[in-house]
């Protein structure tokens, strides 16, 4: 008896398979859905009849006064039978309890035998297709938000803000805001300082024992070679360690919680210091603000080079967070004429390893959990300006000014991101122009707008 062979699971066979097979439990939803918008047609139509309503049945409360039922199950019902987007209206077909109460109440009011019984064939079917699939309605809701061409946002950030709650009881920990900041100005004709910035807005303990990790160094600047940061102590207190040979960072004391938190600082497995907000006390009364800042000067390219065509940011989310701000703070001048264009992904990350943003096009493409809007506010640092982050502009131009910058110059693109996927990396950054080896210095503004 011949045998048959596995195949592959990289081999056009496999693809082939696993597309015709998606194909055809898209199709086989399809039919099921229009077969319950149809059969809901029906119904309120035939109500309307019976009810000596007519065509004045046009509204969800119609047929909510016609049959004397709650309006949730009259809205579903109207939803089902007239929206455009059967997928999207797929999480609103009504159970099977609350369509034997419909059919109950349609009964008493003498709606026809035949669209009652038609609507409750069409409800069975896609019960037992729910089943089959998925097992449960909350899993079907999430198996058909990726055939939905015109997904609801509201809905998945639902999903997002459940998982967050969960993993703020399950780690002890979790982050009003996340900021991650980082500008370039330049240095020299190729080369740029990078500045960044890292924190978190109102950062609290739910179980004592938690470890909460304020920032990591060098954590946004594995694509250069041997990163050394530099302190800019007059900002504020400097964080290092023995054991690391980078210098650390500084905490930035005028733009955090008053009196300063206690910090420690730790090195990981991969040769960063870590800095960690010492124990505290519970909850959100006792939640804690604070901003290190790094300086590399100068380490990053101003055009493409073979190594480095790309600059950007990458987040690692390992704590739960309600919103993460990723901001690329650019000087005018630093690539010429070009104002860069910055892209944003969510990548999924199981394993915490280092993502690139050069790398998100070829070696992460399959992992891309979603495409984050980057938006550009504008010029000078007001710009900044955002309720998540009180004080973030005056906190950059007091950064600028010890640094001797000039605080209009810059450009500021921004990444923002509500309940961030854990665990994951969101990354920012945008392709290096080609250099033209005469590149003017950028001209300075008369003063910060």
């Amino acid at each position: 008896m011949p045998t048959r062979q596995p195949v592959e699971a990289n081999s056009p066979t496999a693809t082939a398979n696993r597309r015709g097979k998606s194909q055809h439990l898209d199709a086989e939803i399809h039919e099921v859905l229009e077969s319950v918008r149809l059969a809901c047609q029906g119904f309120i139509k035939a109500v309307a009849q019976a009810t000596g309503a007519g065509s004045a049945m046009k509204k969800a409360t119609d047929l909510q006064r016609a049959l004397a039922i709650p309006g949730t199950l009259a809205w579903q019902v109207f939803r089902v039978a007239h929206s455009r987007n059967l997928i999207a209206a797929a999480d609103t077909v009504p159970g099977m309890k609350a369509i034997r109460r419909l059919v109950r109440a349609a009964e008493q009011q003498g709606v026809s035998p035949q669209s009652v019984a038609e609507l409750t064939r069409s409800a069975t079917r896609f019960e037992d297709l729910v089943r089959d699939v998925a097992g449960s309605r909350r899993t079907f809701n999430s198996l058909v938000t990726g055939l939905n061409s015109e997904p609801d946002w509201k809905d998945e950030v639902h999903y997002r803000r459940a998982a967050f709650e969960a993993n703020s009881h399950i780690w002890g920990t979790q982050v009003g805001t996340k900021l991650v900041t980082l500008v370039f100005h330049p240095s020299s004709p190729q080369r740029a300082d990078m500045l960044a910035i890292s924190g978190a807005v109102e950062i609290c303990r739910i179980r004592g024992d938690a470890p909460i990790e304020l920032c990591s160094t060098a954590a946004y600047s594995d694509y250069l070679r041997g990163p050394k940061s530099e302190a800019i102590v007059s900002l504020g207190h400097q964080l290092t360690s023995n054991d690391i040979t980078a210098p650390g960072c500084t905490l930035l004391t005028e733009f955090g919680t008053q009196p300063l938190p206690k910090v420690h600082t730790l090195v990981n497995d991969r040769g960063h210091l870590v800095v960690e907000l010492e124990p505290e006390d519970l909850g959100q009364r006792h939640a804690v603000t604070a901003f290190v800042a790094e300086l590399y000067r100068p380490d990053v390219p101003r055009y493409q080079e073979e190594e480095e065509p790309t600059l950007g940011a990458s987040v690692l989310i390992k704590a739960p967070i309600r919103t993460l701000i990723v901001d690329l703070i650019i000087a005018a001048g630093t690539h010429g004429t070009t104002l860069p264009a910055p892209r944003g992904y969510m990548i999924a990350n199981p394993r915490g390893d280092p993502i690139l943003f050069g790398g998100v096009l070829d070696k992460h493409q399959k992992r891309i959990l979603e495409h984050c809007s980057v938006a550009h506010l504008g010029q000078g640092s007001h710009m900044l300006d955002t309720t998540d982050v009180p004080g973030y502009p005056q906190m950059f131009r007091e950064v600028c000014r010890q640094l001797g910058w000039n605080p209009a110059l810059f450009h500021a693109f921004r990444c923002r991101v509500e309940y961030p996927i854990m665990p994951s990396s969101v990354v920012v950054g945008y392709d290096l122009p080609v250099g033209t080896h005469s590149q003017a210095p950028p001209a300075m503004h008369p003063s910060d707008r």
